[in-house]
């Protein structure tokens, strides 16, 4: 089910439900966790490698949860084909959960993502084409804005470093598994 839309709230709406298995709390839990790690170890420039260290850890355990909710979509062939048969015009996706644009895939319909929020802005940057210069565009997580310093700059071009570094490799068995579905 979903975090904060039920069907009684939207009677209009069809909601499909599927097995994972967790519950509701994990996915409560994995959220949570990444917004006390934020907090808790908010980046500083003398805190950086420790702030992204910490959420390595918890994206980690988010991936875990997110591989299981796509599987349980994918593998699901009765979903599946209850999907196609919806005859769907395009899929919006929260890119920040991967799966819905290997979805969109297979059912051979456009996807749109929801918001623009990725480490290090690299969904945005490799699948969307949007230019990122670090010397202009604060990277997520970094909380700067576009008015930068130097020594800000300096901070962003670093932040962006790391959360490259923290993608490549906490995405890279996403890698494998795109392939194995597509």
């Amino acid at each position: 089910g979903a975090l904060f839309i039920t069907p009684s709230s939207h009677p209009s709406l069809t909601f499909e439900r599927y097995k994972v298995s967790f519950g509701k709390e994990r996915i409560q839990g994995v959220i949570k966790d990444f917004v006390l790690t934020w907090l808790e170890n908010r980046p500083s420039p003398s805190t950086l490698w420790r702030f992204y260290q910490e959420m390595a850890k918890v994206i980690k355990d988010f991936h875990m949860v997110s591989r299981e909710m796509c599987d349980g979509v994918l593998k699901n062939e009765k979903l599946m084909e209850k999907l196609k048969k919806g005859k769907f015009e395009v899929l919006l996706s929260d890119p920040v959960f991967p799966c819905g644009d290997i979805v969109a895939l297979k059912l051979g319909i456009p996807f749109i993502y929801s918001l623009r929020f990725s480490p290090a802005s690299n969904v945005e940057k490799h699948c969307g084409k949007v230019p990122y210069p670090p010397s202009y565009v604060p990277a997520i997580l970094s909380e700067l804005t576009d008015q930068m310093t130097f020594a800000d700059r300096v901070r962003n071009f670093i932040s962006y470093h790391l959360q490259d570094y923290m993608f490549e490799t906490l995405w890279k068995p996403w890698d494998s598994y795109y392939s194995k579905e597509l």
